[in-house]
């Protein structure tokens, strides 16, 4: 038999607090700005709920099923329609705060690329294993040795 689950409609509207926490202080640029410390995650949103993090990823992947599902499939939905729309706009905010904030200096560019990392973005490194201008041909035994030397050792 499994735990009863902690999800029901006051754990929706707590999850809305925490969000709109954040969008009302995106829309006044100083206060966004400001608040270097408390930037959005996903870990943010699971101890303001006071759940585990796999259970907010849990609950957000029921809720994208629920919403995927028909209406005639409405007896196999978990009843956490709308969590994953909000577990994705904390990650957009996120997304921006850290863009901005690393942009503009405030913070850390190696944490800022390390987490936008969890945003698609990863430092690009080229390398040239081709050996473009030719510098890195293999050289042939003749080359180190000339074919002088060789026939000369031939010879005695």
């Amino acid at each position: 038999m499994a735990r009863p689950t902690k999800y029901n409609e006051q754990t929706l509207v707590r999850a809305e607090e925490y969000l709109l926490e954040f969008e009302q202080e995106k829309s006044d640029r100083s206060t966004f700005l400001l608040r270097l410390a408390e930037t959005p995650s996903k870990v943010g949103l699971a101890l303001y709920l006071n759940i585990a993090l796999s259970t907010l990823d849990k609950w957000a992947v029921e809720s994208a099923r629920d919403e995927a599902l028909s209406n005639d499939d409405a007896e196999l939905s978990s009843g956490k329609e709308g969590f994953s729309g909000i577990v994705c706009d904390v990650m957009s905010i996120q997304h921006e705060f850290l863009t901005a904030n690393g942009l503009n200096g405030a913070y850390n560019p190696a944490v800022t690329k390390l987490l936008l990392s969890k945003h698609g973005y990863s430092e690009k490194h080229v390398v040239d294993n081709q050996s473009s201008d030719g510098s890195m041909t293999p050289k042939g035994f003749n080359d180190f040795y000339g074919k002088d030397e060789v026939d000369e050792s031939e010879e005695s």
